[in-house]
């Protein structure tokens, strides 16, 4: 069986089925939205009667019936409290994210600044071995004193 229910609470639904030859059966063996239903199309309740009942003749109605839940406050307040202990954890889930991204662009820069180090140093030593080669190219060794050991 396929219902809609326009509510702007949760409703719990019970069915009784009246028969022209059983009279009045309250089914046992069924399934479905029967408890905190909410608003909605095509909710669907199944009962196995062939296997509650077994066979019957003639004409078989279906009684719904609805009970409104009311949510009480302390229900509320719980659902309010889960919902602001979600966004909290939330929010220190971004504030560890955004903590770990700031981490590796400092690790980042850091890789970068010991890499250009690494290079001025290989320059100036590259400098000053060429102004050593130019010296000797001109000058001449200044350690040799001309005679061959």
């Amino acid at each position: 069986m396929l219902f809609d229910l326009q509510s702007t609470v949760p409703q719990d639904i019970s069915i009784v089925f009246v028969s022209d030859t059983k009279g009045t059966i309250v089914p046992k063996l069924i399934s479905g939205a029967l408890t905190r239903v909410p608003a909605g199309v095509n909710h669907r309740i199944d009962w196995e009667a062939l296997k509650e009942v077994g066979a019957f003749e003639g004409d078989l109605y279906s009684e719904l019936s609805f009970e409104m839940r009311r949510i009480r406050k302390e229900e509320q307040a719980r659902k309010e409290e889960q919902a602001r202990l979600e966004q909290a954890r939330l929010e220190q889930a971004r504030i560890e994210q955004v903590r770990l991204e700031e981490q590796a662009r400092i690790e980042q820069v850091r890789k970068q600044a010991r890499k250009d180090q690494k290079s001025k140093i290989i320059n100036y030593v590259t400098a000053y071995g060429l102004i050593i080669v130019v010296y000797l190219l001109l000058y001449g060794n200044p350690f040799n004193s001309g005679t061959a050991p």
